[in-house]
């Protein structure tokens, strides 16, 4: 690569860096109770991380990241996808389903009509939650709510260590008047 095309993309980079989260404009935005966690969309574009000035830890090699949400519907399941988190309702009125395609989730439908969901991912690799043969805990677990319209409007995040202790956790709720539509 030449030197052009890196000074390029540092600067398409460092545009779309978050340094607090007070400055996310996108649309759609997810934030943790504590403001140390976001999700934020722009259209199919999702960004998410830690804001610069949240970060407590200077050891932390990818604060933040971004790429395309991509729609991961199948004929049962309407389903979105943003990184390693999945986020997906059946297409029928089930009152409790379990999806498993790598990531385990199971729905349970709630009185209002909406969806509580619990997913286990068992290892995180390149494309997202793989399954694990070793009979460890989940690299991975998160909870999700879906309200009856079919918007994501709250997410948990737990990451675990090899101990299977909690390492980090995000509580993130819909700030924007728009949510994720799956």
């Amino acid at each position: 690569m030449n030197s052009t095309a890196v000074i390029l993309a540092t600067l398409m980079m460092s545009s779309s860096v978050v340094y607090s989260i007070k400055s996310i404009s996108d649309p759609i935005r997810y934030v943790d109770i504590r403001g140390s966690y976001f999700i934020s969309i722009k259209s199919d574009l999702y960004r998410l991380g830690t804001p610069l000035d949240a970060i407590r830890d200077n050891n932390l090699d990818m604060p933040q990241f971004a790429g395309r949400v991509i729609d991961c519907s199948s004929k049962r399941f309407r389903c979105k996808s943003i990184a390693y988190l999945k986020f997906v309702i059946p297409k029928e009125r089930l009152s409790s389903v379990t999806y498993d395609a790598g990531i385990k989730i199971d729905l349970e439908r709630l009185a209002n009509g909406g969806f509580h969901a619990s997913a286990v991912c068992p290892r995180l690799a390149t494309t997202g939650c793989v399954s694990r043969t070793d009979g460890s805990g989940p690299a991975l677990t998160y909870q999700y709510e879906v309200n009856k319209i079919g918007v994501l409007t709250a997410i948990k995040i737990q990451h675990w260590s090899d101990s299977e202790k909690i390492t980090t956790q995000q509580n993130l709720v819909l700030v924007s008047r728009l949510g994720l539509e799956l």
